[in-house]
């Protein structure tokens, strides 16, 4: 009996009732435990969706960028490519912002499934920031984009 910790001396002193009650108290603490890292893999997953959203909206206006240069570059070049490369910029902001908006909502929609069971993570605050901040530069794209280049 040298491998005996004081956790199983301890149950195997209990009598029945004592150690099914000690063993729904402990079930209980697991199944609590595997919500609470349920909420953090979501949270995980929408922020892993989010820095995607970002670095393609990011490529979008590192394009927008370069055909900025390559226009003033080589002025004598086909328009169409410049053309090209705009509605490849607009496609890839788009696709970004859609891409950060629907995963704040499949992230909002299972935070209020499972957040409100268990009566915590509000996540109404960190949504609302992020749908600004797609806002705001879906605004400053649209609004530059008339400002500085025209395909």
């Amino acid at each position: 009996m040298e491998n005996e910790t004081p956790e199983k001396r301890r149950l195997q002193e209990m009598n029945t009732t004592e150690l099914a009650r000690e063993r729904n108290r402990l079930a209980e603490i697991r199944t609590e435990q595997a919500s609470l890292r349920t909420l953090l893999a979501n949270e995980r997953t929408f922020l892993s969706w989010a820095r995607a959203s970002i670095g393609i909206i990011t490529l979008g206006f590192v394009l927008e960028k370069a055909a900025l240069y390559l226009k003033h570059l080589m002025p004598e070049a086909n328009p169409k490519i410049f053309a090209d490369i705009a509605y490849l910029s607009v496609f890839t902001l788009v696709s970004g912002m859609a891409l950060i908006i629907t995963s704040a909502v499949r992230y909002f929609a299972f935070e209020k499934k499972m957040g409100a069971r268990k009566g915590i993570l509000n996540p109404k605050i960190d949504v609302y920031i992020l749908l600004g901040i797609a806002l705001v530069l879906s605004i400053s794209f649209f609004f530059g984009k008339n400002l500085t280049f025209n395909p």
